[in-house]
């Protein structure tokens, strides 16, 4: 049975389907020892290298789809490696079973930041699940230092934080204003890198803490205490497959 190269990469973890093929488009990639094309199909008993390494790839139909509720604390970093050796969220985790890929994350979450973290072991999944397309909420506890003005413009009309990076949330409430700062729950459909944290940064007014509650119809668990994770039910895997699947991502 053949498998589009570029989708059994992202279901391994390597990418968004795009990326990928910026890979095969710059010769990165090598089937059987050739340089892979862009649309090429492979097969269990291909041999795939990138980058001049060999990997060892999970086709699709070898395993189910995994996904991981994980409170992420604050002082972890959402990677496999580390020049600072600073603790990593993969220490945290449970080994996936033979044959089910390794996990991957669904965004991430600034080394600053706590709160819920989605993992899966099924790339294209995470994919659709953070592309924009998808629409996907990401609602955050904010406390940011300084007064709250309801009239100002950045609610509505967004503020742009980078070339095409362009942050508008689609509710914001404030839930307790102090002497020196504000309480307030954001909600977002995009998930640029430290997005909550520039945003603020724009306006004039810094993160003191930031916390993630909310993902699309997943909720972190109040149970579930800093540095502890659980699976995800086949009711919550299929409503987020089909909310994806609905507004056109392919998984």
């Amino acid at each position: 049975m053949l498998t589009r190269l570029n989708k059994l990469l992202a279901h391994n973890g390597f990418g968004s389907r795009r990326t990928i093929d910026e890979l095969l488009a710059k010769g990165q990639v090598r089937v059987n020892g050739e340089v892979a094309s862009v649309g090429q199909s492979v097969s269990k008993s291909d041999s795939i290298v990138i980058n001049g390494s060999v990997v060892s790839l999970q086709f699709p139909e070898e395993s189910a789809t995994l996904l991981l509720m994980y409170h992420k604390p604050k002082g972890q970093l959402c990677s496999h490696s580390d020049k600072e050796e600073r603790d990593m969220i993969y220490a945290h985790l449970p080994p996936l079973p033979a044959h089910s890929g390794r996990w991957v994350s669904v965004g991430r979450l600034d080394y600053q930041t706590s709160g819920l973290l989605l993992l899966t072991n099924d790339g294209a999944f995470a994919d659709a699940l953070a592309h924009p397309r998808s629409g996907c909420e990401r609602e955050y506890l904010v406390k940011v230092r300084g007064i709250y003005d309801s009239s100002h413009p950045c609610w509505r009309q967004g503020v742009t934080i980078g070339p095409g990076e362009v942050v508008k949330p689609k509710r914001v409430e404030c839930l307790e204003q102090l002497p020196q700062a504000y309480w307030v729950r954001i909600v977002l459909t995009t998930g640029y890198y430290r997005g909550v944290r520039r945003f603020f940064e724009k306006i004039g007014h810094s993160v003191v803490k930031l916390q993630r509650t909310r993902y699309s119809v997943l909720s972190l668990d109040h149970e579930l205490e800093p540095g502890q994770w659980r699976y995800c039910t086949d009711h919550e895997i299929v409503k987020l497959k089909q909310l994806v699947v609905f507004k056109g991502n392919k998984v």
